[in-house]
């Protein structure tokens, strides 16, 4: 089957997952032959500014890299992918980009497709590439896309793309911080969740001297601790007031 025929169904699939949340427009040629990329999905506040592709409210725009390829059986949970060092290079100058590979079991048919993604920003890019510069390819785990969740992440690429801008700052492993922050971003528990177990979000250090967030790492939560507000007692004594609740990762 023709690349164009496979690049086609691919980004059909990837327009189809864009559409869910009402929030994005993907701008994606098939076809296209331009280097490292393949188009944008742009980012709105509003589905009404989406539908009227309105320019004064735009989040921002992820730079995409789409990849279709046909499978008998679909992969579960995640799958390798050998990245170009170039590529890799290249997205690294402009702060980052959105990978996604999308498997299908029939060349003519969207709803036969399963997408995996890497959210690939700046640290993960040096990340990867870092003692490995001689090698023209990288192996990296991509992981399934929960469609419902592209929106999210979108916005999460756009956060931390901002926070570690187009020249990393990193400072060596001795090095103590006054704060440690992480964000998520979402608008529902499950989003927490969604990052702490499956995706995982960037850890930053803070110190009260320079006031600069310094990424150190990539994580993910093996478990989740909640304290929640809670009388616990008879009429006339409260025992406890507060109870927590442990989640695993499963």
């Amino acid at each position: 089957m023709s690349n164009y025929v496979i690049g086609k169904n691919a980004v059909s699939a990837v327009e189809h997952a864009s559409m869910i949340s009402g929030l994005l427009m993907p701008e994606i040629p098939v076809g296209d032959t331009y280097p490292s990329w393949d188009g944008e999905i742009i980012v709105y506040n509003s589905e009404y500014s989406r539908n009227n592709r309105a320019k004064d409210d735009i989040i921002g725009r992820v730079p995409v890299q789409v990849k279709g390829t046909h499978v008998k059986h679909f992969s579960e949970g995640t799958r390798p992918y050998n990245i170009e060092i170039t590529d890799l290079r290249n997205y690294s100058n402009e702060a980052g980009a959105f990978f996604l590979i999308v498997e299908m079991t029939d060349f003519y048919d969207v709803n036969k497709t399963k997408i995996f993604y890497a959210e690939l920003l700046k640290y993960d890019i040096e990340k990867l590439i870092k003692g490995k510069e001689h090698q023209k390819t990288i192996s990296h785990t991509f992981q399934e896309l929960r469609r419902d969740k592209l929106y999210s992440l979108c916005r999460h690429f756009l956060f931390h793309r901002k926070e570690q801008g187009y020249k990393l700052m990193t400072l060596d492993g001795k090095t103590e911080y006054d704060e440690y922050i992480f964000t998520i971003i979402g608008n529902k528990k499950s989003d927490l969740d969604f990052y702490l177990f499956d995706s995982g979000t960037f850890i930053y250090g803070k110190s009260k001297h320079t006031n600069l967030k310094v990424p150190i790492d990539r994580f993910k939560a093996d478990i989740k601790i909640e304290q929640e507000e809670f009388n616990i007692g008879t009429r006339d004594k409260v025992f406890y007031d507060k109870f927590y609740r442990e989640k695993n990762k499963r």
